[in-house]
């Protein structure tokens, strides 16, 4: 799959069961426009001193902050939820968002732009920001731009069809234990963890040696909390047309 709302449509189709971690912000949308479709099992977090994003530009760029970012143009991940998140930072801090020019790239091509110059940065993802400093010649200006709305970020979800957990509880219940089993393996042991990347993610062992994990974790009333605050915040800047309640998300038996 070439993203996570090609994953979730698939789970819509029928031809998917149960996703082990997707990103949180189609699973949203999902939930206003047809709720009741996926149940949210397992929730990851990042942190900002483990995050999975940040902008970067090249070594001799004149950029050093957000604000050098005005009159310039970012590359970032296609999609609303990066131009969103991007332009509401930077109206918080004060940048003139409407002279920021956002360029929609696929993530083969973002280290190559920014290294030729047609973009001047890069709101980047893991393990495109790795794969850039383990290549020389860039620099990060700022940190996580979802964790500086919330800290830490519900970022990441497991989700299960709520059709399949309803004709199969018992075997649902078996493979949610198993994949937050894992989940959990990546939270107590992340440096074997991340020797096992390589045979499944095509970057090479020093890379997957150093990038930042999210792992999904079970489900518990904190982390509704925050994903509820999530929610607001992402209705409040504009990437949800509305808010909905955490709690149906993660509820059994809907």
């Amino acid at each position: 799959m070439s993203s996570s709302n090609d994953i979730l449509n698939a789970v819509i189709a029928g031809q998917i069961d149960i996703v082990p971690s997707l990103s949180v912000f189609p699973v949203l949308h999902l939930g206003i426009q047809n709720p009741g479709v996926v149940r949210v099992f397992g929730i990851g977090y990042m942190k900002q001193d483990n995050a999975v994003d940040s902008i970067i530009v090249k070594q001799d760029s004149p950029i050093n902050s957000l604000a050098g970012l005005a009159g310039k143009k970012v590359g970032l991940f296609p999609g609303t939820t990066a131009p969103n998140l991007l332009q509401a930072l930077l109206k918080r801090e004060g940048v003139d968002a409407s002279s920021v020019t956002v360029v929609p790239l696929p993530p083969p091509a973002q280290v190559g732009s920014l290294a030729s110059g047609a973009i001047d940065a890069l709101f980047s993802m893991e393990p495109i920001t790795t794969i850039a400093m383990s290549r020389g010649g860039f620099r990060t200006v700022y940190g996580s731009v979802y964790a500086s709305f919330l800290d830490p970020v519900p970022m990441g979800v497991g989700v299960i069809s709520r059709r399949f957990e309803r004709e199969y509880p018992k075997l649902a219940k078996r493979a949610i234990e198993a994949l937050l089993a894992g989940g959990q393996f990546v939270i107590d042991q992340p440096n074997e963890a991340r020797k096992l990347l390589p045979t499944y993610v095509k970057i090479p062992p020093p890379v997957a040696a150093k990038v930042h994990l999210v792992a999904v974790e079970a489900v518990v009333e904190e982390n509704i909390e925050a994903l509820q605050m999530f929610i607001e915040i992402l209705h409040e800047i504009g990437e949800l047309p509305k808010t909905l309640d955490a709690k149906e998300l993660v509820a059994l038996g809907k």
